[in-house]
């Protein structure tokens, strides 16, 4: 009886037995079964899988190691925020620095947007390097919306280096005859510049501008800034050209400053780096080569000049970084109104304006100014201004002993018809 009983134990085991090895093998065949479906999907689907995966890691590597600042000009597309700076130190054995500095006494700021330019002192303006002024005056203009400064900077900074090397590899020409080059270690050293840039980095001036009206002219940034000479363009104008030649001729420790003249700007080697010898040249770097024209030549070319333009003082003469500044926002300027896009004239009238402010002495950025006002005045018809400008004695008694004699814009052409007009928008003078 206990026999049975047993095996009817043994037998209730084993038939309990065999519906859980039943369902371990149904487990174990689905999970074999879902292995080789997952196995099969990237057999199969091996090119998409390989790519998401791809995708994944390059989010993750992104995410991860997001670069810095510090990386920020490898990439020359990639925008940069108005108010972001480097920093150059005070002292020369200090570093240049990416990121905030612990002793800001200690360095000079330099923007990395256009709107960083309005926060400096006039003594960090006066230490802003020249190049990095001119790029950010173009920031956002038409062929320059993610102009990158730190790229274009280590552009500079690459040009510079070649200068330098191959300055001192001909040098020994001037040590054999100076004669040959005046006498003048400054021109000698501005010719190798000359023939550097132009023979090895295909630098010049763009003749397809030649006869162009200046709205025509002013209309592609790349003409205006050095961006233009920087990129692949390699072309620039009068506008452009000097500046190149006389940022990398600070960068060597060159006195050399930009000049200015009627609608004309070039360069000038302004002191001598041989005691008791005073040299003191002008450097025209718009035609093949280089030349050194006189102070009188400018008094001809490309204007003809008045008693009056050559007695004020404003012509002919070099410009501090103050005055480059306010040059180079009336580039803006120029560029911004030669768009034909009535909504941007008022940065244009900002720009004009600022500039008038850091140099009101200057009857050529005062006259940028007025052409602003001028291109507004049309988008003003139906408004009485002559309360606002207190009828036209303001205008007929002030803007023509400055304005109307500055032959640089329309308006001296037209005379007191037009500035009459732009009182009276309502009642033209006939």
């Amino acid at each position: 009886m206990s026999k049975m009983v047993h095996m009817s134990n043994n037998t209730n085991t084993i038939a309990a037995q065999k519906p859980l090895k039943k369902k371990w093998r149904n487990q174990e065949r689905d999970l074999k079964h879902a292995s080789n479906l997952k196995i099969s999907f990237f057999k199969k689907y091996k090119i998409f899988s390989v790519a998401f995966l791809s995708f994944i890691g390059g989010i993750l590597s992104v995410l991860l190691f997001l670069p810095g600042h510090s990386k920020l000009h490898k990439n020359k597309d990639r925008p940069v925020y108005s108010f972001d700076y480097f920093y150059i130190p005070k002292d020369p054995n200090r570093k240049t620095s990416l990121a905030p500095i612990d002793e800001p006494l200690h360095y000079y700021r330099q923007p990395l947007g256009f709107g960083g330019l309005f926060t400096l002192s006039d003594e960090e303006i006066e230490h802003l390097d020249l190049g990095v002024m001119n790029l950010l005056c173009a920031q956002t203009l038409p062929d320059a919306k993610e102009l990158n400064v730190l790229h274009y900077k280590d552009l500079l900074d690459l040009w510079t280096e070649k200068v330098r090397e191959r300055t001192e590899e001909k040098y020994f020409l001037f040590n054999k005859d100076p004669g040959r080059f005046y006498n003048s270690p400054g021109y000698f050293k501005m010719l190798v510049m000359a023939t550097v840039l132009q023979e090895e980095f295909k630098v010049g001036y763009n003749r397809e501008l030649d006869g162009k009206r200046p709205l025509e002219r002013d209309k592609d940034s790349r003409d205006l800034f050095i961006h233009g000479i920087l990129d692949d363009k390699k072309t620039g104008t009068c506008a452009s050209l000097p500046v190149i030649y006389v940022v990398i001729g600070q960068r060597l420790g060159y006195p050399v400053q930009l000049a200015i003249t009627r609608e004309h700007v070039y360069a000038r080697w302004v002191k001598s780096e041989i005691p008791g010898n005073e040299e003191c040249f002008n450097i025209e770097v718009t035609n093949q080569g280089m030349m050194s024209h006189s102070d009188e030549y400018y008094q001809n070319w490309p204007w003809k000049l008045t008693k009056d333009e050559i007695q004020s003082g404003q012509v002919n003469r070099t410009i501090n970084k103050l005055e480059s500044f306010a040059l180079f926002l009336n580039l803006r300027a120029n560029c911004l109104k030669a768009q034909g896009n009535p909504n941007l004239i008022p940065q244009a009238l900002f720009a004009s304006a600022y500039a008038h402010m850091l140099a009101p002495q200057s009857p050529y950025f005062f006259s940028v100014l007025m052409s602003c006002v001028e291109a507004e005045m049309p988008m003003r018809r139906g408004y009485d201004f002559s309360n606002t400008y207190q009828g036209n004695k303001v205008l007929d008694d002030f803007v023509p002993k400055v304005y109307i004699k500055n032959p640089v814009t329309n308006i001296r052409k037209q005379g007191n018809a037009t500035l009459y007009t732009l009182a009276h928008p309502l009642n033209p003078k006939p």
